[in-house]
């Protein structure tokens, strides 16, 4: 039989150590789940080398505010994604291991992404935030004025401040998501929309350290003026020692996997409506 190269989804009833696939050759696989009685609950794969994923890290506490809802109509990957209303809608991560922080960059690489789609562009638009005060905090956002930008802020001076500088190329409910990444590698950080550089700058400045006590926010900034997003997010992953993009690349095709590197992975899989959310990344 002729069968082509393409993405399938196939499903097993039983099975605990080993499945038989019904398409040969496998190039690779992109996700295993197992439905747990009342989701599909992602499975944990291997690290890019073979070898098993560490738990060096404790999952995230991830929950939905406001009225934000996960959403089957629409979606990047997967099952769903979260939608945000602009008026009080927003998700906190929640670290839970003061002893070994996620969040505390510094001055070490990382990378924060995820998968965007703005509703509105009338004014400024945070996507992901982590707020001590209005002296210490970084966030990424869609800025009215200068298209997105990665602004941070510590003991009340601006250590960084990366800007596409145009908001040419944005575009408000197209039915299209914007794959959205920061990633620092030594003293350079970059800011990526969909695989092309926007902005870098060289910096030895250090990131804020805000802790264990204060969330990540995803579609808010929890200061005076709260840039409230109004749309949809999928597929977010924060990376902490590894910049993932030192360059252009292709925009991601699939939704994110694991490995010792990522701290937070969430796929806001899930049922309509529903406000159940989890991090997958360990």
């Amino acid at each position: 039989r002729e069968v082509k190269s393409n993405v399938y989804t196939e499903v097993f009833d039983g099975g605990t150590q080993g499945i038989f696939v019904d398409r040969l050759p496998v190039n690779n696989v992109k996700q295993v789940t197992e439905y747990d009685g009342s989701r599909y609950a992602d499975l944990v794969g291997p690290a890019t080398d073979g070898s098993y994923v560490n738990e060096d890290w404790e999952d995230s506490n991830v929950t939905a505010k406001g009225n934000a809802k996960l959403r089957t109509r629409i979606k990047k990957f997967g099952q769903s994604s979260i939608k945000f209303d602009g008026a009080g809608d927003y998700v906190t991560v929640t670290d839970p291991d003061s002893d070994n922080p996620k969040f505390d960059y510094s001055t070490s690489d990382f990378t924060i992404e995820g998968q965007f789609r703005l509703d509105l562009l009338n004014n400024t638009k945070c996507l992901f935030s982590q707020v001590k005060d209005a002296d210490d905090f970084y966030a990424l956002r869609y800025n009215s004025s200068v298209g997105l930008q990665f602004d941070v802020y510590s003991g009340g001076t601006q250590v960084m401040n990366l800007a596409h500088g145009t908001t040419t190329g944005y575009s408000a409910n197209s039915n299209t998501f914007m794959h959205v990444a920061v990633a620092r590698s030594g003293t350079r950080i970059r800011l990526f929309r969909d695989g092309s550089e926007l902005a870098g700058i060289t910096t030895s400045n250090t990131m804020p350290t805000v802790g264990t006590s204060y969330d990540v926010e995803l579609g808010r900034l929890n200061l005076t003026a709260t840039e409230e997003m109004t749309g949809y997010v999928d597929e977010v992953r924060v990376t902490f020692n590894k910049a993932r993009y030192t360059a252009d690349f292709t925009a991601p095709a699939y939704p994110f996997t694991t490995d010792n590197d990522t701290t937070v992975l969430i796929h806001f899989n899930g049922t309509n409506n529903s406000t159940s959310l989890q991090d997958d990344a360990v």
